[in-house]
């Protein structure tokens, strides 16, 4: 099958090469995000993050001969599902390569911004080691974390604070209803006003788009911190801002910013740690994604790859 792979590094070139996968024999890779002049003629296109295939795209596609989409990731929210599927396509994603790659650099961040590290390392840098009332830390043990979403990703979160650190972990999730050895709160308002650190692990759909904003931070305490490895959509960015800037969020750690990942010049502060979308970057997970994907465009899908669920 003729397939063409965007958003391609060397990071893929590495896996592929380490672990002798065997590639389409008839495939293309591009560094950049989708390009429906590039797509077309190709019976297969594969694409990540910061890729968007409008409908109109879609209808070239398949008048082009194409017949699946591969998504290289889990979220799907750049492809139009359903649509691709009424027109003949297959929608495959990656719906989980390392859940444990992103919870790990969610407690990074914490970590990072409880102990001051981009202090520490800008006093190192300049020469000027010392302890004083600017860097020093605060300790996590002992802290509420909340999780805003109860999902694979959260969980391990959770394990890691509640079993590492001795935190107290709660969270904000409608969907999950098992058991769990943290508190199940029932609104929002709550884990923002009862919580030192609010991890944000939603989706983004219509229901989460723009939900984190400025009315769940009238009562937030001192020092909150406010982390999100999920997507930059789901908090509205403008009020993130502006409350980082009065101080009601004294900590930020992101991953993930507005529509785009760009980074924001007015977030270079000693209180903030803003990364470029690689809290699931490491061999584990890019391993998964090329493995899953493969394995769709071979026709052998998992179940929970196959979309729309």
């Amino acid at each position: 099958m003729r397939t063409i792979h965007f958003t391609w590094g060397d990071q893929e070139d590495y896996i592929i090469s380490k672990y002798n996968f065997q590639m389409p024999k008839d495939h293309d890779t591009s560094p950049q995000p989708f390009d429906i002049e590039k797509a077309k003629g190709y019976e297969a296109v594969t694409v990540k993050v910061g890729s968007s295939v409008r409908k109109n795209e879609i209808d070239i596609l398949a008048e082009n001969g194409c017949k699946m989409i591969v998504i290289r990731c889990a979220g799907f929210d750049m492809v139009d599902v359903d649509y691709a599927t009424q027109k003949g396509l297959k929608v495959y994603r990656v719906a989980s390569y390392s859940p444990e790659s992103i919870a790990e650099f969610a407690i990074t961040l914490m970590l990072s911004l409880a102990r001051k590290m981009t202090l520490q390392r800008d006093q190192h840098s300049n020469g000027k080691n010392g302890r004083t009332l600017k860097n020093m830390g605060l300790l996590l043990k002992g802290r509420v974390l909340g999780l805003h979403g109860y999902g694979k990703i959260a969980r391990h979160v959770a394990k890691i604070a509640r079993d590492g650190f001795g935190m107290t972990v709660q969270f904000f999730d409608p969907y999950f209803t098992a058991d769990s050895p943290d508190t199940k709160l029932e609104n929002l308002q709550d884990l923002y006003a009862t919580s030192n650190i609010v991890s944000i692990h939603v989706p983004l759909n219509d229901e989460t788009k723009g939900s984190v904003n400025a009315s769940l931070f009238d009562n937030v305490k001192e020092d909150f911190m406010l982390i999100n490895t999920a997507r930059g959509l789901i908090v509205n960015s403008a009020d993130i801002k502006e409350l980082f800037k009065a101080g009601k969020i004294q900590y930020l750690g992101i991953d993930v910013w507005n529509s785009d990942d760009a980074y924001d010049p007015e977030l270079l502060t000693d209180r903030s740690i803003q990364t470029d979308h690689v809290a699931f970057f490491t061999e584990t997970a890019i391993y998964q994604q090329v493995l899953q994907s493969m394995e769709s465009l071979n026709g052998e899908p998992r179940k929970e790859n196959i979309l729309p669920r």
